[in-house]
């Protein structure tokens, strides 16, 4: 566990994505940062809308 405080998402557990090519940062879709490379087996809860539209 690398979370600072019992209950929330530590580092290990949030998506990231190096590459040498492109990365774009998408909020609500971290999981299409590169087309070639989408990113998966992280939270449901990571990619949740907190907010209405």
């Amino acid at each position: 566990m690398d979370s600072p405080q019992a209950g929330i998402f530590g580092r290990s557990n949030l998506p990231f994505l190096i590459r040498d090519d492109y990365v774009a940062n998408s909020n609500d879709s971290y999981w299409v940062s590169n087309l070639e490379q989408p990113l998966t087996g992280f939270s449901p809860i990571l990619r949740r809308r907190l907010t209405p539209f």
